[in-house]
């Protein structure tokens, strides 16, 4: 008999949280996994760094981004119904999901000499769900998916990889800025940057505008790791 996990109850969506993501388009679970359960993830998300740079032929200072780790190492399932952050996931999109896509994004620092005064932030804004948006006529365009990601080391300074959202931008198909382009060096002062300390999740829409090339850790001596980045649909 299959019975479920009780921390799953105990972790439902609040209303609070249904009303920041419908809002902003993201939150933040703090603490979500144990400090126990990063220094398990480390070490492999480091081993499979180091494979996927050594065929990639990437250097070790290079910027990557590691698709469908989840078969990688059965550690990474324990993230895939982890009771403080699935509930938040049933809670927005329902009970009838799936999972289609994992990443684990390797941020390392920045080369010496290079600054976020004299470089900018390098910020690659989009829309998640790529060419699937180019078919969704409707405006904004539906739910169909959310994304989870999960910090496994600190950013709670600016420099270290960090994560930057538009919030509010999930309810708009155009870019809310004059160019995309414009938003590579300074965000508009309505982009938030997200400091998340090691151990703790955002949760984000997938219609909201996160980045692709977020600043790496110039303030940093080891890689920004964000790993388990889960994406759910219905």
């Amino acid at each position: 008999e299959v019975r479920m996990d009780p921390r799953h109850l105990a972790n439902i969506l609040t209303p609070e949280e249904s009303r920041r993501f419908e809002r902003d388009g993201f939150f933040a679970v703090e603490e979500a996994i144990p400090e126990s359960l990063v220094q398990r993830l480390l070490p492999v998300c480091d081993r499979i760094d180091r494979e996927e740079r050594e065929g990639q032929g990437k250097g070790p200072g290079e910027r990557i981004n590691h698709f469908d780790f989840i078969g990688r190492d059965e550690i990474f399932l324990e993230l895939l119904d982890w009771g403080e952050t699935f509930p938040k996931v049933w809670g927005i999109l329902g009970w009838h999901i799936q999972l289609y896509h994992t990443h684990m994004m390797i941020t390392p620092p920045e080369p010496a000499g290079r600054t976020l005064a004299g470089h900018g932030l390098d910020l690659g804004w989009h829309q998640d769900s790529g060419l699937l948006n180019q078919d969704l006529e409707t405006d904004p365009r539906p739910r169909v998916s959310l994304k989870v990601g999960f910090f496994l080391t600190d950013t709670s300074e600016e420099g270290r990889g960090n994560f930057y959202v538009v919030p509010g931008s999930h309810l708009r198909n155009e870019f809310p800025g004059p160019t995309a382009r414009a938003w590579w060096t300074a965000p508009w002062p309505s982009a938030r940057h997200r400091a998340r300390p090691c151990s703790s999740t955002a949760a984000c829409g997938t219609r909201a505008a996160p980045t692709t090339g977020a600043r790496r850790g110039g303030s940093c001596s080891t890689a920004t790791r964000t790993a388990g980045c889960v994406r759910a649909t219905t």
